[in-house]
């Protein structure tokens, strides 16, 4: 046998696996366009697929989510390379009811039906409705995608809700794990392009504005398109989707198609690295280093700013574009608890953007807020209630600052009395702050 022949025709049939099916001239149409001339383009393309059931959904599946098990293939519960910690089987797990994870798996629209007013076509559009596990779809429930180092629920695969981390984006979202945020994103891609100009009242976030990203919404889309490059599980599902709606993601087909149409926005300064909260003691000094994506050290700097104290013990240097670094030397009398928030500025954007909290400890530790105050619950979708635990007779001051340090409520907490607060706080992150004669706590509270 001519062995090299055979070499060549394994690769030859190898490439054509990896290879997307896509129709001859399907986007001669788009070629030599740039901007939104490209991405009106790839609309008129894609536009008016047949439109699917809602019930036809968990039929068509069986298709396009398919592992080679013949089970499910849900992003929330998969684990790439590794042993998924459950695994459903396509018709006996549809949902129903649940109670916890692995129980069953239901139909996830990763851009939200409230979003888009639930309305036709794209309610059953499924290159963004995929199978999902209906507890983690549940704990999801209308928060976009972003990035979190403040996680208060992580599922068993990894992904997780919590306070945004990234760039300019507040409140609380839904990071997935890094071996499907491309998927998600240029799902995000499609429907952006999908539904241009198709968009009356749609919703408008931190993300999105209608069928459009914002600039930060952009800059993190970008981001996760390329680090986690177009797999073969998207390619085959892709071709998938095309033998039953007649359109096809172009993202998937041609991922230079993202930075062509949005590779010119001028998008905010985001943190490529995440600082975690930190303690450490008075004589102590600790540096940390501080990496941006923007490289341009004439539109960027980076401030700190220390919410409801003087933290003169703190400073910034920055030592080469793109990176800063953080040094904290605190000295006798420093001690406290601390949130320090890191401005990047590029000339447009000049949000905060970054928050953690910093512990100085003196001699022995300094007290436990959690021997004195108790905060519950925390996080929450409605209120807190606060209570004084300590035996004393002292009356606590309450002051509660959003995180660029204004005061958004502030009342009296007697001993043993219990007070509620935080009705009408919007989604996000605040620093609530107990003042006595004697001591100062301070504490991150979370409103879902």
């Amino acid at each position: 046998m001519n062995y090299r022949k055979l070499l060549v025709l394994v690769l030859f049939l190898s490439t054509i696996q990896l290879s997307a099916q896509v129709p001859s001239g399907y986007y001669d149409n788009a070629q030599g366009l740039n901007g939104t001339e490209l991405r009106q383009a790839l609309h008129d393309i894609i536009d008016n697929h047949n439109t699917q059931s809602y019930s036809a959904l968990w039929t068509h599946f069986q298709e396009t989510d398919r592992k080679d098990n013949n089970k499910v293939w849900d992003m929330y519960s998969d684990v790439p390379g590794g042993t998924p910690p459950y695994e459903f089987a396509f018709v006996s797990d549809q949902c129903g009811s649940y109670q916890a994870e692995g129980d069953c798996y239901n139909r996830e629209h990763s851009w939200p039906k409230s979003w888009f007013n639930e309305d036709y076509p794209m309610y059953t559009d499924m290159f963004h409705v995929v199978p999902s596990d209906g507890y983690v779809n549940g704990q999801r429930g209308n928060h976009p995608y972003g990035e979190t180092n403040d996680a208060f629920w992580i599922s068993q695969n990894g992904s997780k809700v919590g306070t945004s981390s990234f760039s300019t984006m507040s409140g609380t979202v839904f990071e997935p794990i890094d071996a499907y945020k491309g998927d998600f994103a240029r799902n995000y891609m499609y429907m952006i392009t999908r539904y241009y100009n198709e968009d009356t009242d749609w919703y408008t976030n931190d993300l999105v504005n209608g069928a459009n990203f914002t600039s930060v919404g952009i800059a993190l889309m970008l981001k996760w398109h390329e680090e986690d490059p177009v797999s073969q599980k998207e390619i085959d599902r892709n071709d998938a989707i095309y033998q039953i709606q007649g359109n096809r993601n172009p993202f998937i087909d041609h991922p230079e198609y993202a930075n062509a149409v949005w590779g010119a926005v001028n998008t905010p300064p985001y943190f490529i690295n995440q600082l975690t909260d930190t303690t450490l003691a008075e004589g102590e000094t600790l540096e940390l280093d501080i990496y941006f994506n923007d490289n341009d050290p004439e539109s960027v700097s980076i401030e700190w700013n220390c919410l409801f104290c003087s933290a003169d013990f703190i400073s910034l240097t920055n030592v080469a574009d793109g990176h800063t670094r953080l040094t904290a030397a605190p000295v006798s009398g420093d001690a406290g608890s601390y949130s320090v928030a890191i401005i990047a500025n590029d000339g447009v954007n000049d949000t905060p953007n970054y928050l953690f909290d910093l512990v100085v400890e003196q001699g022995n530790a300094i007290p436990e807020i959690d021997d004195h105050i108790e905060i519950a619950p925390n996080p929450t979708s409605n209120t807190f209630v606060i209570k004084d635990i300590a035996t004393h007779s002292e009356a606590e001051k309450v002051v509660v600052y959003n995180v660029a340090g204004q005061i958004v409520d502030s009342f009296i907490l007697n001993q043993n009395s219990g007070v509620e607060f935080g009705s009408r706080y919007q989604q996000g992150t605040y620093i609530v702050k107990i003042i006595s004669s004697s001591y100062t706590f301070t504490q991150k509270l979370v409103k879902q």
